[in-house]
This record gives structure tokens, C-alpha cells and sequence, in this order.
């Protein structure tokens, strides 16, 4: 039997360590503070990690994800999950305004959910992001309804009670 110990992880060994002063953050690193985090993990053991950031004068919501091997975030522009934390972008719903408390849940068909709440028009609106990290196609994005294929983060506003 192994003796317990907390490690945390080195983005430049992409592996977990002992020596907390070599850590690096799992956020886009672009300097502004991040809050909120909030985790859930899926029957492959993959965690997830969503929270929100100061980007461009705003907050925004970005989602992270830690595969037993390393931690990646994902990027819009490649679809993807990518080591570049810098190059990461928000699932939040891109506007001009400030995305808040985010809340992360996997179902039991690999869907990752994302909830939080944004300011538009002058009003606070819930959101649902999800992504679909589907084993055997991780990247595939989804159609835009929002049913079907493989991995791809779509939005869709819940406010009104509609889905996407």
C-alpha cells in the first residue's frame, strides 16, 4: 500500500508533483484573476473543471479537462481540447457581458453540462452549455440542434423554458 499524499499538477512535466511552488494553474494564465471552480468527473474517471475569468474587461466561462494522462482546455476555433491554456476559449455565449457561478454535472451519456447566468440587455439570463466528449469521436462538433454526433460544445438559452 502506497502512503496518502497531495500532489498538484505541473503543466511543464504535464504530470502531478509534490513541490506546490512548481504548480501551474489549469486556467487560460492570462493574468486576470479566476473564480468559481467547480468539478465533476465521468464514468472514465475524466474531470472537469469549469469557472469563470476577467477577459477583455468581462467574465467569462471556460471549461477544463484533466483524461488521466493531462489537462487540457477547450478551444473554439480547433473544436478541440488543446495544452495551450492561453489559447483557450470561453463556452459562454460571447457577448459583451459577463458570465457568473458556473455549475458543471456529467450524465451517464458523456454529456457535460455547464449552467451559469449572464448579463444581457440589462438582465441576468441562465445558460446551458454542453459538450459531448464522446470516447470514440472526442472532437466531432455537433449540429447545430443540438442532437446527436460525437464531441462539440453547443449553447442553448433555457430561460423560457425552450432547449435548443
Amino acid at each position: 500500500a502506497t502512503d496518502p499524499k497531495v500532489e498538484i499538477w505541473d503543466n511543464d512535466t504535464t504530470d502531478w508533483i509534490t513541490t506546490f511552488a512548481n504548480g501551474d494553474p489549469i486556467d487560460t494564465g492570462t493574468g486576470n484573476a479566476a473564480l468559481h471552480p467547480q468539478l465533476a468527473i465521468d464514468r472514465q474517471d475524466r474531470v472537469y473543471v469549469t469557472y469563470y475569468q476577467s477577459f477583455t474587461g468581462h467574465n467569462h466561462i471556460y471549461l477544463s479537462r484533466y483524461d488521466g494522462t493531462d489537462v487540457r482546455i477547450w478551444d473554439n476555433d480547433t473544436t478541440d481540447w488543446i495544452t495551450t491554456f492561453a489559447n483557450g476559449d470561453p463556452i459562454d455565449t460571447g457577448t459583451d457581458n459577463s458570465a457568473y457561478n458556473p455549475q458543471v454535472v456529467v450524465d451517464s451519456n458523456h454529456i457535460v453540462y455547464v449552467t451559469y447566468y449572464q448579463s444581457f440587455t440589462g438582465k441576468n439570463h441562465i445558460y446551458l452549455s454542453g459538450y459531448v466528449d464522446d470516447p470514440q469521436s472526442p472532437s466531432q462538433p455537433l449540429p447545430p440542434s443540438g442532437g446527436g454526433g460525437g464531441g462539440g460544445c453547443f449553447v442553448g438559452t433555457v430561460v423560457d423554458g425552450l432547449g435548443w
